[in-house]
């Protein structure tokens, strides 16, 4: 991964959760459980290159992979919490084991 300063890395931690947390309220609102399954899926299509946000109308491909070359990991990290806390949840059934760790 690209060495970011510690300020750098936040900003992208909190644009991943704000991103999840949006596919989370698009799922509650349109009624759709999520799942493991869902949330995979949504990670192999950032990981297929769809934009994680708009960064802007004259980005060249090379600048846009560079991009999600930096991002992904960090959005993955994220997904993959939200994938262990739905595991947590589907073996005990305890909703406690959904929240995150602060």
């Amino acid at each position: 991964m690209v060495d970011l300063t510690p300020s750098e890395k936040w900003h992208l931690e909190l644009a991943a959760h704000r991103y999840w947390l949006g596919l989370m309220l698009i799922h509650a609102g349109t009624g759709w459980k999520v799942t493991r399954e869902r949330i995979e899926e949504h990670l192999r299509s950032l990981k297929n290159g769809d934009p994680l946000e708009r960064i802007g109308d004259d980005i060249t491909a090379a600048q846009w992979d560079e991009e999600n070359f930096i991002r992904y990991p960090i959005y993955e990290a994220v997904a993959l919490e939200i994938i262990e806390r739905l595991v947590a949840y589907e073996q005990s059934g305890k909703i406690e084991d959904l929240a995150f760790d602060i």
